[in-house]
């Protein structure tokens, strides 16, 4: 990344901790209760997990911003390959969810995606022009329901379970249109089984696994793909307001091309989370791809934003 960008992080961070430290020091009086696992009950950021339900007719909004950029890649035998441009991708994923009960979710789920290919030395937030040239696009690309489910309390099991169909048209691309690729033109089933494990009020671990089918409308077998996704999160809590975590993922995708694994990737990444207000937290999250197969080799910059009450 660029050295201002980091410095920028760096004081970012910074400026985070010390506000932190002033919250938890002016309610240090109060008792540090074991986590709860419904949200809206405190104003501790390990609320916020994926794992987590909304209360009896609590509601959760939350809108996050994903940019992701790579000149490199890497092929069917896993060696890096210069692109010999840069891609740039943005996604606002954005989602609410109503509790009907504190055991059971509903809500749905949007995704806007913009993207541009350019030089490599390019920045990648000249993206934010949202142009629509022969190299750039961008749309409202999928939209569907989502319920999340407690399976089981004690053992701090949920099931969350995503329908998304696609809302443009030639999201893949089109060539004799001149537009690049933006996203799947597919109906796309995520479901995925989270845990997390509270070892103390400083420490938590959360665990994600699942898979991503993706089909066209005729569900056709030979078009379908099927993604496995594993996800590691450890998170630290310097003060109740104020978590830091690190994450560590590995996807990879079964397809019809003949191998069992036709890709995969890794990602790697440091992230940290702030409660702003009681109702209202701020994410930020830095990730690389440091191996894959098929598939890029790129960083993100990840910024969410969360209400909920």
């Amino acid at each position: 990344m660029n050295y201002k960008i980091l410095l920028k992080v760096k004081y970012l961070l910074i400026f985070i901790i010390l506000n932190g430290v002033k919250t938890y020091a002016q309610n240090s009086d109060s008792s540090n209760d074991s986590l709860l696992q419904y949200r809206g009950n405190s104003n501790n950021a390990s609320l916020s997990t994926a794992a987590n339900l909304n209360r009896k007719k609590g509601i959760e909004f939350k809108i996050f911003n994903n940019l992701y950029y790579q000149t490199k890649f890497a092929d069917s035998k896993g060696e890096t390959i210069d692109a010999g441009n840069k891609s740039s991708y943005f996604t606002a994923n954005a989602y609410a969810y109503y509790g009907l009960s504190s055991k059971f979710n509903v809500g749905f789920q949007l995704n806007y995606r913009a993207v541009r290919i350019d030089k490599s030395e390019s920045s990648a937030y000249e993206l934010f022009n949202f142009e629509t040239t022969k190299t750039s696009r961008n749309a409202l690309s999928n939209i569907g329901p989502s319920v999340k489910l407690s399976i089981s309390e004690k053992a701090g099991l949920v099931l969350q379970s995503i329908l998304l169909f696609p809302t443009a048209s030639d999201l893949e691309g089109s060539p004799s249109k001149n537009l690049v690729y933006l996203d799947f033109q597919k109906i796309q089933f995520f479901n995925q089984l989270f845990y997390v494990k509270s070892f103390s009020p400083k420490f938590q671990l959360f665990a994600e696994g699942g898979f991503i089918y993706r089909t066209d409308k005729d569900f056709n077998n030979e078009t379908s793909s099927f993604t496995t996704q594993f996800k590691l999160i450890g998170s630290y809590f310097p003060v109740p307001t104020l978590s830091i975590y690190a994450l560590k993922e590995y996807a990879s995708s079964i397809g019809n091309s003949g191998d069992f694994i036709s890709s995969y990737y890794t990602q790697t990444g440091l992230g940290t989370k702030y409660q702003l207000v009681k109702n209202v937290e701020i994410e930020f999250l830095y990730t690389f791809f440091p191996a894959s197969k098929k598939a890029g080799l790129g960083e993100t910059v990840n910024f969410g934003l969360r209400y909920s009450r």
